[in-house]
């Protein structure tokens, strides 16, 4: 009797469980989320379970990538992530619906794990599938990984900044940026897909002659593009496969104080806003890199609001603002771009 009790109660949890990820049922508001934001939470926990199933769909039509198959990330982010000991203005219940939306579930808090959980998620793998391999160039160490085996490659975003090489060259991420740059020349010449993310979209450019600079040149208030924002597609853009069944204007989430100030004459400018004309490049056939956050969820901007705390206000940004960003724009149509660059890797 005591046994079936306690399958009871377990089954009773797992249900409870299976609910809070399918659903986003069980929250509760905290200092960190606010009651008007439960609703989107738990739409954006749907919303990602659906581009996870719609991925899964993807590889099955192309069944496998050129070359040895993999997708190869190269993880440059730092930070520990929400849940972290560095970040304990973020909630348990905020930790937790952040995980369900980013990894379906998984908790992990070191950026070596979560980041690459997050990208597996939303390329629709699973834990520990071999199709995704990962390096972290965070020691400045040389990068001794062929690009060439590889069916494509992802530069992730970095709390890094270029225009450090010049203005802070004693920093050690300046030897992750060096080495990453050597790493990236050898890309180009390889020829293989590639999706630069953010900060990999500015240090792709500056390997091909491009320039990063602030978006503010007050040095004493950097204000970032941060949280949901709405990026338009060009006239090249509308015509490319990357934003093929996205519309012409849609909302991404955005997170930087840098961007690409110039590009070489080949490049193509595919997406443009008013903040950082440089949305989106196509530098070469399979070759893209994106200023914004296509793996992100709105639910991000109260994740960075919580762990960056009164520093959004050091950098001209109002915490009341960055709350009101939540409920503003929709950004999940964004992650289209994933299933819309792995069809197009799967055929060079």
């Amino acid at each position: 009797m005591f046994e079936e009790e306690n399958d009871a109660e377990r089954e009773a949890e797992l249900q409870q469980e299976e609910n809070f990820l399918t659903k986003g049922e069980h929250f509760e508001a905290t200092p960190d989320i606010l009651p008007e934001h439960l609703e989107r939470y738990k739409q954006e926990i749907v919303w990602s379970k659906e581009h996870h199933a719609r991925m899964q769909a993807v590889w099955r039509e192309i069944e496998r990538l050129p070359r040895n198959g993999k997708v190869l990330l190269v993880n440059m982010v730092y930070r520990g992530l929400p849940g972290h000991a560095n970040f304990p203005n973020v909630s348990p219940e905020l930790q937790k619906y952040y995980f369900a939306a980013q990894t379906g579930g998984q908790v992990l808090t070191e950026a070596e794990e979560f980041v690459p959980a997050q990208f597996g998620y939303y390329f629709g793998l699973e834990p520990g599938d071999e199709r995704l391999e990962v390096i972290n160039p965070k020691l400045g160490q040389p990068i001794e990984v062929n690009p060439a085996d590889y069916g494509a490659i992802i530069l992730t975003g970095s709390e890094a900044m270029m225009t450090w090489v010049d203005e802070q060259p004693e920093r050690e991420e300046v030897g992750m940026i060096n080495t990453t740059k050597e790493f990236l020349k050898r890309v180009k010449f390889a020829g293989v897909p590639m999706l630069g993310i953010c900060f990999g979209s500015q240090i792709y450019a500056s390997i091909n002659s491009g320039k990063v600079d602030w978006i503010s040149q007050d040095p004493e208030c950097r204000t970032p593009e941060f949280g949901p924002s709405v990026i338009h597609l060009t006239e090249e853009g509308l015509k490319d496969s990357i934003f093929e069944r996205l519309p012409q204007r849609f909302g991404v989430i955005a997170n930087h104080s840098q961007h690409v100030t110039s590009l070489p004459r080949d490049a193509v400018v595919l997406a443009s806003n008013e903040t950082s004309p440089v949305q989106a490049v196509r530098f070469a056939p399979g070759v893209y890199t994106i200023q914004n956050h296509p793996e992100a969820t709105n639910v991000t901007t109260d994740v960075s609001r919580a762990m960056l705390g009164d520093k959004l206000a050091e950098v001209g940004l109002h915490p009341e603002e960055a709350k009101a960003r939540v409920l503003s724009i929709d950004t999940h149509l964004a992650r289209t771009i994933f299933a819309n660059f792995l069809k197009i890797a799967s055929k060079i």
